[in-house]
């Protein structure tokens, strides 16, 4: 097989051989196969990871990321290290995810997202995080640098995320 198909294989067989460890950093190299219909069900679960790490936007694999999460029942660290994007209308995502990933419920206790520019879609995820998470003890949210100097939007951001409802009482939102 050629092109994504050709891959896909590989990257099931791979995340399949992986399934035991404990942290791991994902890419669009992974994801991007995965995206083709019904291989997401295929995908296995990671007892034992506890620490993820995201390197790709999320926009560009949103349901890829979503189910993948659900196949992470001890995860207690969520890191996007790419963000997620501005481009992602919000009318084309359904932040209403069900079923909610079992770690949200559980165990996640350490969420981080950088590249945050703030956008609707954005907030509507961040939203979703903290409604969700009910052990989230912190939220990092690293805004984009032009952003971090503009103090009258950080500040708008700051009061916006410090609004969100939380499923954790104890929650620490920082924004950076």
């Amino acid at each position: 097989m050629s092109g994504e198909q050709g891959k896909t294989p590989r990257a099931l067989k791979l995340l399949g051989g992986i399934r035991n460890v404990g942290s791991l950093t994902i890419s669009d190299d992974t994801f991007g196969p995965l995206r083709v219909e019904g291989l997401l069900d295929q995908l296995p679960t990671f007892s034992k990871l506890t620490h993820l790490e995201v390197d790709t936007k999320v926009y560009y694999n949103f349901r890829a990321v979503i189910v993948f999460l659900q196949r992470l029942p001890t995860l207690e660290c969520l890191v996007f290290s790419e963000g997620i994007g501005p481009c992602m209308p919000s009318d084309e995502v359904d932040w209403t995810l069900e079923p909610v990933p079992q770690c949200f419920k559980s165990c996640l206790k350490r969420f981080s997202i950088k590249n945050f520019h703030g956008g609707e879609p954005e907030l509507l995820f961040l939203k979703f995080i903290l409604k969700n998470a009910l052990v989230l003890e912190r939220m990092k949210v690293f805004i984009l640098h032009y952003l971090s100097e503009d103090l009258k939007k950080r500040e708008e951001f700051s009061d916006q995320l410090q609004m969100l409802p939380r499923g954790s009482a104890s929650c620490d939102v920082v924004l950076l």
